[in-house]
């Protein structure tokens, strides 16, 4: 029985989810356990339910792996359930290969050795959207140009170690000579993304279009007009993964109304765009807008807004408020002025005061396996009674705006087993 009618629907979606994996004291080095869980350079496959992913290594990275999934319909909640419990299944028996082969199977930019001589293994979360055609790739790479700085610090990872944790907002991306920031693209036809690619090489210092934040050449056996989105940072909670993918999903969907309305993206200055995006990289949800580009106004509040404007696309998605959590419900509070804590970044510095020296990063690596629930390691526990009508309310005002019929006076219940220990 027809439910739902769109005009404009969702598509099909990749993900490529990046993992560090170090060497415990006295195993063997974390490029030996990489080779033994990996012999082949085409990678393994592993499956679980009806979701299978190709583990890979990571070329830029010796001690990096990544799970590649492949194209998936995320379209509705119950879909997204299924794919994500299957793949949180698969990272488990990741995990476990890897402790038993000497390894620890860890987050992006967390570093297991308290010598700050050592780099930080970084890694990245990859998100692969599949346009229809090249009117509506263009359409898409520039809308995602536009949100970048907000992109960026709604997932942006600092660096862990024995240490503590760093005050930046992503320690890829800081680091990286990979990475540049995305262009605008009057076309991407493959024709005309032949002629600007040496120019951007001899006027941008752009080594090629792989590089940029937004890729619209990427190799994708299942479409021709793939875009890659590889500004995300590797997260370290599946939640918060899944989050990601809806906000890019829905993007890619108000891309699509826009093409077949004959829009376009706002085409803002190259110089304008680099330095929120550089804002967004050294201070996360903490940094400035440039007035320039949008009102002056912290990234936190530029990025629920950005959220907020989404919600017809994220209806098309049937987007439960639980699944943007992870995204949205710590900077809520915060705007709201309650404690609260609003990324991985500082869930790892909460993490930090409260475990006991020595055993911090295995509690990181822990992360990794938490079940669905643990995206309330991300909303924090709420203590007191105003922190806990606040949570009530912003979770009764995302419901509405979501389409959900949730109690105002619902107070917003912590699972015992996902609190920060």
């Amino acid at each position: 029985m027809l439910t739902r009618l769109y005009l404009y629907g969702p598509s099909m979606q990749s993900i490529g989810k990046g993992y560090v994996v170090a060497s415990r004291a006295g195993g063997p080095a974390a490029s030996d356990v990489i080779a033994a869980l990996i012999p082949t350079e085409s990678g393994r496959w592993l499956s679980h339910g009806q979701t299978a992913v190709r583990i890979e290594r990571n070329n830029e990275h010796p001690t990096a792996i990544a799970l590649h999934t492949g194209p998936l319909w995320l379209h509705t909640e119950q879909a997204r359930e299924r794919i994500f419990q299957d793949l949180l299944v698969i990272t488990q028996r990741v995990a476990q290969e890897v402790k038993e082969r000497g390894g620890l199977l860890l987050p992006n930019a967390v570093r297991a050795d308290a010598d700050r001589r050592i780099p930080f293994p970084t890694c990245g979360d990859s998100h692969v959207l599949h346009a229809a055609d090249v009117i509506e790739q263009a359409t898409c790479c520039n809308l995602l140009r536009l949100y970048l700085p907000e992109l960026i610090a709604l997932s942006g990872r600092a660096g862990v170690s024995p240490l503590g944790v760093e005050t930046l907002g992503s320690r890829r991306l800081s680091s990286s000579r990979r990475h540049v920031a995305a262009r605008y693209f009057h076309s991407t036809d493959p024709r005309f993304l032949d002629v600007l690619e040496p120019v951007l090489q001899r006027d941008g210092g752009v080594p090629s279009l792989g590089f940029l934040d937004v890729n619209p050449r990427m190799k994708s056996e299942s479409s021709r007009h793939a875009i890659e989105v590889r500004a995300i940072d590797g997260q370290a909670l599946w939640p918060s993964v899944r989050a990601h993918a809806i906000v890019l999903q829905a993007l890619l969907i108000r891309a699509r109304r826009m093409a077949r309305q004959g829009q376009d993206a706002p085409m803002i200055a190259q110089d304008l765009l680099e330095q929120d995006r550089a804002r967004a990289v050294a201070a996360g949800l903490s940094a400035w807008c440039g007035p320039q580009r949008s009102p002056l106004r912290s990234l936190r509040d530029a990025a629920l807004d950005l959220v907020m404007d989404l919600r017809e696309e994220l209806q098309v998605l049937e987007v439960a408020y639980h699944e943007l959590a992870p995204l949205v419900h710590g900077p809520l509070l915060r705007q709201l002025g309650r404690p609260a804590i609003q990324t991985e970044s500082e869930l790892c510095r909460a993490l930090f005061r409260q475990v006991r020296e020595g055993r911090f990063i295995e509690r990181i690596g822990e992360l990794v396996t938490q079940p669905a629930q643990s995206m309330e390691l991300l909303v924090g526990p709420h203590e007191n009674p105003q922190t806990r009508e606040a949570a009530a309310l912003a979770k009764h005002r995302w419901g509405m705006l979501l389409g959900s019929t949730d109690s105002p006076t619902e107070s917003v219940e912590r699972n015992e087993s996902g609190g920060v220990s």
